[in-house]
């Protein structure tokens, strides 16, 4: 493993703004979380492990789908539960973002 270099800041968001956006941390977090080190994922971001896993499952789903030469009623209602599960992911975010602004402002 090469030495603990920083990464360089990308975000046009924060870079404009100074605050961070609603996915700062989360590829660090990913990247982490990959590795199974669940609490400095924790530590990047808040939603990082539920993101990987959401990701986890997006795949196996996706794939299924591929692979079966019918959409069954089953596959139907998962796809239906997944996109619920984006809706509240994407609320998360927001909540998650908001928490990390008034930490920042007050």
């Amino acid at each position: 493993m090469v030495g603990q270099l920083p990464l360089p800041e990308i975000c046009t968001f924060h870079n404009l703004t100074g605050l961070p956006c609603p996915g700062c941390g989360l590829t660090r977090s990913l990247v982490a979380a990959a590795h199974s080190r669940f609490k400095t994922s924790f530590a990047f971001h808040r939603l990082g492990i539920l993101t990987l896993f959401t990701i986890l499952v997006q795949i196996v789903y996706r794939s299924t789908v591929i692979c079966v030469a019918h959409q069954s009623r089953l596959l139907i209602r998962t796809g239906k539960i997944l996109n619920k599960g984006f809706i509240i992911l994407g609320s998360l975010f927001l909540i998650n973002w908001v928490i990390n602004l008034i930490h920042i402002l007050y």
